[in-house]
């Protein structure tokens, strides 16, 4: 089992107005070297796009990340709305329909994840620009890239 450090990110252009375009990104570091080994960008399958949700979707997308390899995580977030919602000392009341999914997997993989950790907008550099790129996309490979 390998152990990751996996960086989530949200991006909103125009948060809050109508036409926001949503992108949202996963970069995944490996732990011993900080290496980055896999990352991918994509425009979450939601309703609407806000900074929050996309944020929301960001992470469930590396829970999904964990599901699918054989890996140990940290995962770091620059989304205090949702490190607390995971860490318990936020309640997961707006947007439901993407906590739950993030409530119904959390614990199928709980032992496979390390930490939640909130981090700086300036250590999440990489899935920043990546999340910001998807927003801003008119197509994106729907596959991440392992580098």
């Amino acid at each position: 089992m390998r152990n990751v450090i996996i960086r989530t990110d949200g991006s909103c252009l125009n948060n809050g107005l109508e036409g926001a375009k949503g992108g949202c990104a996963i970069c995944v570091f490996d732990a011993e070297t900080n290496q980055l080994i896999y990352q991918r960008g994509f425009k979450p399958q939601i309703e609407s796009f806000t900074e929050n949700r996309c944020e929301a979707a960001a992470f469930h997308a590396a829970l999904q990340f964990i599901s699918e390899n054989d890996v140990k995580a940290v995962i770091q977030s620059d989304s205090k709305t949702v490190v607390d919602g995971i860490i318990g000392t936020a309640r997961r009341k707006a947007n439901r329909d993407l906590w739950e999914p993030t409530e119904e997997l959390f614990p199928i993989i709980r032992s496979k994840i390390v930490n939640v950790e909130l981090i700086t907008s300036e250590e999440n550099y990489e899935a920043d620009k990546l999340a910001n790129q998807a927003a801003n996309a008119l197509f994106i490979k729907k596959e991440g890239e392992w580098l």
